[in-house]
């Protein structure tokens, strides 16, 4: 019973009302009674229950772009994970996504086959992978289908009701039948048969998944209707600018800001930008510093995308020799042997190991690279990089991330934190 109280409080608060919402509870509890008769141990849920809801936790109601309406967890193999179409990251790609992707390279919408199957980039940029069951029993399809049917029913109506511009993606019979739920004078409603191998075989060339022009439609909307182009690559290559400033640096009247700047990956164009924070450690005042502004920033920029659950090769771009050294080399011994005590700003190299050690153990699993590098700032013109050379996108993404500092510290006064696109 535990397990399921904690799954509900799990819930992103965005999504709590409405998926509480009144008129939509009594059909949401049907599901959840369904879950609730797999306890204590719930092994033959599918997919794990800490998962069920994934898809609520990787994009807010108001940043969904797109939904993509599954039916079924995928039952076998223990790579469910809670987003339609999606798998677990380790896990083999079954063949449905196998001919989503085939159908995106054919598109030019990707330049090669991805090695992994999880697609958490695409959800981080505003793609709704939603399951009209949210579970099912492992190893056995469609067991749930007729006590979630009533509520995913209600919840994509919600969402026709309550959003606008929302482009639907409905593939197969089953998927093709909810189109009467959205109001297609909202809303973008785009239909092929099923990715399925099965569903390939039955129809023409012309029809088979491979030829789908969903993803092709549904780009030009969303660049039309947002101004960026959605990247349907799996795997992103992010790079990370983060900068601090503080006039006055550690004198009593001195105070800070810090700055960070998505370049590009799911993340591209956002723009943090924050006071630094007045903080006590075992009741010693920490004193505004510029290193601590700029720490603080890594931690900003490195949490943000962690927790946005962004899967790719990672670059982080420091102006400060010293805040990449701290992590390349002295970070790991000075836990490792307690001295984080005896060090500057203790309270933030507790926070800074801890996102460093999530970001490398996550990259390692999944194969990929995470690289720190220093870039000098405030360049004089004369050794300003040329333009369209990846030392001028450099020189450029922290130019940004200074600005926003020194944006920071202005905000100093009215204690604001901003996250901008």
């Amino acid at each position: 019973m535990n397990q399921m109280k904690d799954l509900v409080e799990s819930i992103p608060v965005g999504w709590k009302p409405i998926l509480f919402h009144q008129d939509g509870l009594k059909l949401l509890k049907i599901g959840l009674e369904t879950m609730a008769g797999y306890a204590p141990s719930y092994e033959k849920l599918c997919p794990a229950i800490e998962d069920v809801f994934n898809a609520f936790h990787y994009t807010s109601f108001y940043k969904t772009r797109i939904v993509i309406l599954g039916q079924d967890p995928y039952h076998t193999d223990d790579i469910a994970h809670g987003l339609s179409f999606s798998v677990k990251p380790n896990k083999t790609i079954p063949p449905s996504l196998n001919n989503i992707y085939k159908c995106l390279l054919k598109s030019g919408l990707i330049d090669t086959m991805p090695e992994h199957g999880c697609l958490y980039n695409w959800a981080s940029q505003g793609v709704l992978l939603l399951n009209c069951a949210l579970t099912t029993e492992r190893g056995t399809a469609g067991k749930h289908t007729k006590a979630w049917e009533a509520w995913s029913d209600w919840l994509i109506k919600y969402l026709s009701d309550n959003r606008t511009d929302l482009m639907f993606m409905l593939w197969g019979k089953d998927a093709k039948a909810k189109e009467h739920l959205i109001d297609v004078n909202k809303h973008y409603v785009y239909t092929w048969i099923h990715p399925s191998p099965m569903a390939q075989s039955s129809v023409p060339e012309e029809q088979r998944f491979i030829n789908c022009d969903n993803f092709i439609l549904a780009s030009e909307m969303f660049e039309e209707l947002y101004g960026k182009k959605i990247n349907w690559n799996p795997t992103h290559h992010t790079t990370l600018f983060t900068d601090g400033a503080c006039p006055n640096n550690g004198k009593d009247s001195a105070i800070g800001g810090y700055g960070v700047y998505f370049q590009s990956g799911p993340l591209n164009g956002m723009k943090i930008t924050s006071y630094l924070p007045e903080s006590t450690h075992n009741g010693i005042k920490m004193k505004q510093t510029n290193n601590r502004a700029e720490i603080l920033a890594v931690i900003d920029g490195l949490e943000t995308y962690y927790y946005s659950q962004c899967i790719g090769n990672l670059r982080l771009v420091v102006d400060n020799q010293l805040t990449k050294d701290i992590a390349m080399k002295w970070i790991d011994n000075w836990v490792k042997f307690d001295k984080i005590e005896e060090r500057k700003n203790p309270d933030l190299l507790y926070r800074y190991k801890k996102i460093l050690d999530k970001i490398r153990d996550r990259q390692k699993m999944l194969g990929l690279t995470f690289r720190i590098i220093h870039v000098y700032s405030h360049l004089k013109k004369k050794d300003i990089p040329k333009e369209e050379t990846p030392e001028y996108m450099l020189y450029l993404g922290n130019d940004e991330a200074d600005k926003l500092a020194n944006l920071g510290v202005k905000l100093h006064a009215q204690k604001v934190r901003q996250i901008t696109y």
